[in-house]
């Protein structure tokens, strides 16, 4: 999702893409570096700290250790929402399985129709034959 955000130099209105998670952009305008922290994450300040070790007695600047600050860790990114999944979209042509289903269904028919008209020409041919036995007058 597009957002606005302003540069902390010299204060240009940039539109970034918030992707969730923490991103470094480079300002157009002056050239600064900056991070632009996602959407709704609220930045951790630099907090040090404390050692599980009791503290050594004082030492001499020269033997004194020297202590890191600890390095914040970076904001866990926002959940992030799941799309339902996409309907499946059933194709609705004609397939092998129904056109063979059509040819058996013709085949049939025409087959029915054959024996038919065969029945019907036998029965025509024996009727025309019983007329040509009549007596004729």
């Amino acid at each position: 999702m597009k957002r606005i955000v302003q540069c902390p130099k010299c204060e240009a209105k940039l539109s970034v893409f918030d992707l969730g998670k923490p991103i470094s952009q480079k300002c157009p305008k002056c050239g600064n570096t900056f991070d632009v922290m996602p959407e709704g994450a609220v930045e951790t300040p630099a907090v040090e700290t404390p050692s599980a070790t009791p503290p050594a007695p004082e030492a001499t600047a020269a033997e004194k250790p020297v202590s890191v600050p600890a390095t914040p860790r970076p904001p866990a990114p926002a959940p992030v929402a799941v799309a339902a999944p996409e309907p499946v979209v059933v194709e609705s042509g004609i397939s092998f399985l129904h056109v063979l289903v059509i040819f058996a269904l013709l085949f049939t028919i025409i087959v029915v129709q054959v024996i038919t008209f065969k029945k019907t020409q036998s029965r025509l041919n024996d009727l025309s034959a019983q007329v040509q036995a009549l007596p004729k007058k």
